[in-house]
């Protein structure tokens, strides 16, 4: 597993303070507002979560909540090829058909996930994280530092050198850094 890109995630003043368990709840999180999604992800959300069976009903049955289910069903069949869940009004109708116990919030917030951009380990692990991930990302940072201040020293030790090289060529006699001399420059980063 190449941790890198989580490593990378990890960085910056989102999850700074926060313990392994908040930073593993955080990256497993779905963050932003729904937005429009494909008509057929819907779709498949309504039929494999019963919901599609559950409006079908509903708009058979007078009552409150049949014009709305009755909607819901037209926008199945619209042929549109998006369902806007940003949209405030279906926002509404969503939050009617919980209120109204025809879906639960549990299918509510799983049909609103649809419109969600994807979690930081959806998208650095292509999967939800584990407390071994966030561990292993975390060390990952410290071996990423490490390389950067072992690439600053090994640039000033290579700076000394070409300066060395540059008096030499101009026909000065410089002081020759010894070894010893170059490798305090790293001055105990690797």
């Amino acid at each position: 597993m190449n941790y890198t890109n989580l490593a990378n995630a990890l960085n910056g003043s989102t999850y700074t303070g926060m313990t392994a368990a908040q930073i593993l709840t955080a990256i497993n999180t779905q963050t932003g507002s729904p937005t429009a999604v494909p008509t057929s992800a819907v779709l498949i959300w309504a039929a494999s979560t019963g919901v599609r069976a559950t409006l079908q009903a509903t708009a058979a049955t007078a009552g409150p909540l049949q014009s709305a289910a009755l909607a819901a069903l037209d926008m199945f069949t619209s042929g549109a090829p998006t369902f806007d869940l940003s949209n405030a009004e279906i926002q509404t109708m969503i939050a009617a058909f919980v209120s109204g116990g025809v879906i639960t919030q549990a299918q509510a917030n799983s049909l609103n996930a649809l419109g969600l951009p994807p979690s930081v380990a959806t998208t650095t692990l292509g999967r939800a994280a584990t407390a071994t991930d966030v561990t292993q990302a975390q060390l990952m940072q410290q071996v990423l530092a490490l390389r950067v201040s072992a690439i600053k020293a090994q640039n000033a030790v290579l700076a000394q050198i070409n300066t060395v090289a540059i008096a030499i060529n101009n026909g000065t006699t410089p002081a020759i850094p010894t070894t010893t001399q170059l490798g305090s420059t790293y001055s105990g980063a690797i």
